[in-house]
């Protein structure tokens, strides 16, 4: 849910970033672009539809907390846990019923007995009285924890349960993760005299009254990575964090959820999306389609022959959330997208990059491409072929 920070800062070095511009991330993931605004002084403001990402972003760019207070309720924390871990307000809890009726626990995402012991530290942050910030940091670090080290679960690049479940101490990790992220707070002190603001929203960010509302007087830049289209869904790579903190409670709220996205998977394609027509009026979008559509005749697998659907799904997306960038950005504004090509859908070679860039400059979307710069290169999941992550740079006229 995020990209390397040195990606961001070579951003801001190429186009002349500054302390009195304000940068927009439509898509900010983890927060790294808004944290690298933050240290230089540069406002910046942040749109994700994922909730686990918003909570990300709010801790990672709010860092005036007193050590010493954390630590003190880190204690009181794990104290409270222990007391009511064997109540039945542990054994009720939504969360917890969740994992057990999906199926999660029987599929060894985590085991019974972590499981209660990570709602009780929940249960246990939530009941204790500090101030909201302090609650997102330690709602943060649970969650944090779980993913890196009390979960049975590795990403390889989807989720996939280990073979064998972690020996590991749950409240031992909670608190080994808090002492990490009180280390991360003093590096960022010295970083404390900026005051630029970092604003973050959550929604979806095809909606262009959601970023005209965050940004209400214009963006001077974008700096953004979004979802491309290679069958990676976001909502299950987040899934322990967001039943955790109670955004999943039923299929009901995956689907919800997911309906904020851009289509990137066919498990993300619903009955009633529409913007495939929208992806469809570009020849280069249909080609990919209909090239997909026949390499899936005969499969018996269900999802390949989605593939051209969630294809021309995707770049419909992507032109809508581009016409609402232009419209959120000023003039002479300039955007930079973080993007990959790839290989990984039926082994048809994609040029993401490019087919943005070509629809970006469209004149509906009021672009115009400017560059294309090439980050790093590596081998796709499928075949010998370097794929390459590309920035692409686009500029809306004066």
């Amino acid at each position: 849910m995020g990209f390397d920070w040195k990606l961001v800062q070579f951003v801001i070095n190429e186009l002349n970033i500054g302390p009195n511009h304000l940068v927009l991330d439509p898509f900010c993931g983890a927060g790294t672009t808004l944290v690298q605004c933050k240290k230089q002084g540069i406002k910046s403001v942040g749109i994700d539809a994922n909730p686990v990402c918003i909570l990300a972003s709010k801790v990672k760019t709010f860092w005036n907390l007193e050590p010493n207070a954390l630590i003190g309720l880190s204690k009181k924390i794990l104290q409270t846990s222990e007391q009511i871990e064997k109540k039945e307000i542990v054994s009720n809890d939504i969360a917890l019923q969740y994992l057990r009726e999906s199926g999660m626990i029987d599929r060894g995402w985590l085991s019974d007995h972590k499981a209660r012991k990570v709602v009780a530290i929940r249960l246990a942050i939530e009941q204790i009285a500090m101030k909201p910030p302090q609650r997102k940091f330690f709602r943060l670090a649970l969650i944090s924890a779980i993913v890196d080290k009390i979960a049975d679960i590795k990403f390889g690049p989807e989720v996939y349960c280990l073979p064998q479940p972690k020996r590991t101490q749950v409240q031992a990790s909670f608190q080994e993760t808090v002492n990490t992220m009180i280390g991360d707070l003093a590096r960022a002190a010295p970083h404390l005299r900026q005051t630029a603001s970092s604003k973050i929203f959550e929604g979806d960010s095809r909606q262009e009254a959601l970023l005209t509302k965050a940004v209400p007087n214009g963006a001077d830049f974008v700096i953004t990575s979004p979802p491309y289209p290679a069958e990676h869904d976001y909502t299950r790579s987040t899934r322990l964090e967001l039943v955790m903190l109670g955004h999943v409670k039923s299929n009901d709220d995956i689907r919800a959820l997911k309906k904020k996205m851009v289509r990137c998977h066919t498990k993300g394609i619903y009955k009633g999306d529409t913007e495939a027509r929208t992806g469809n009026r570009y020849s280069s979008v249909r080609e990919i389609s209909k090239e997909l559509n026949r390499r899936a005749r005969g499969r018996t697998d269900g999802f390949s022959r989605l593939y051209g659907q969630m294809v021309s799904e995707y770049f419909g997306g992507m032109i809508t959330h581009l016409r609402a960038t232009s419209r959120a950005l000023k003039p002479g504004g300039y955007c930079a997208y973080v993007i990959r090509d790839q290989k990984s859908l039926l082994g048809l070679y994609i040029d993401t990059p490019s087919i943005i860039a070509k629809l970006a400059s469209s004149p509906a979307q009021g672009l115009k491409f400017v560059d294309s710069i090439e980050w790093k290169t590596a081998k796709g999941s499928t075949g010998n072929r370097l794929l390459s992550e590309r920035i692409l740079i686009l500029r809306k006229p004066k």
